[in-house]
């Protein structure tokens, strides 16, 4: 339960979170930021198991990814996606939905190279063509913040990167009792 968000804007690209670490709408504690540079240009937010970001940076051994052999997609469809479901199997953090899939209690947000990857619950990996994405409980109103402040203003500027991810953060521990705690933005330099 959390709001994570990236943002593409010309060459940078922005990263967002909340910090409260909360269980059935109660807030248990204040976190650190909710997302995380796995390898060089390999960031990674998480929301739902509090403990998801403490599995991936130091649990999950996840397989180098070597540019020069293939694409990123390419890595994570047949490397990360297989070798971190197997992961959770073996863990005991996969759970079975209705129809018997293995899904996992958590959704992952992924930047790499000037592209937002949406990874589901259910390990469905989607390449996302609009320039931020949301995820958590508060991504509905994240989205929704991140969209009316794209818009250019009066005097003919635009807000910063960094306001519209602050904005769209307090909107989501505004109006979802899930988020809360302190606000997180980092700025990345996107590689060329």
């Amino acid at each position: 339960m959390t709001v994570v968000i990236c943002l593409i804007e010309e060459d940078n690209v922005y990263m967002a979170s909340d910090g409260a670490n909360s269980s059935d709408y109660i807030t248990i504690s204040e976190t650190n930021k909710k997302f995380q540079e796995l390898s060089p240009g390999f960031w990674i937010g998480s929301a739902g198991l509090s403990s998801m970001k403490t599995i991936l940076k130091h649990g999950f051994k996840f397989p180098d990814y070597y540019p020069i052999n293939q694409s990123f997609e390419n890595y994570l469809l047949h490397l990360f996606i297989p070798e971190f479901k197997e992961y959770c199997k073996i863990n005991d953090y996969l759970t079975e939905n209705e129809h018997g899939f293995s899904q996992i209690e958590s959704d992952f947000l992924i930047y790499h190279d000037k592209k937002i990857f949406y990874l589901s619950n259910d390990f469905d990996l989607t390449i996302i063509e609009n320039d931020y994405l949301a995820i958590g409980t508060g991504k509905l109103f994240a989205m929704t913040s991140l969209y009316e402040s794209e818009e250019i203003m009066e005097d003919g500027s635009k807000y910063t990167p960094e306001y519209r991810l602050r904005k769209a953060v307090r909107t989501a521990m505004h109006f979802d009792m899930a988020c809360g705690g302190r606000v997180y933005v980092e700025r990345i330099v996107a590689e060329d």
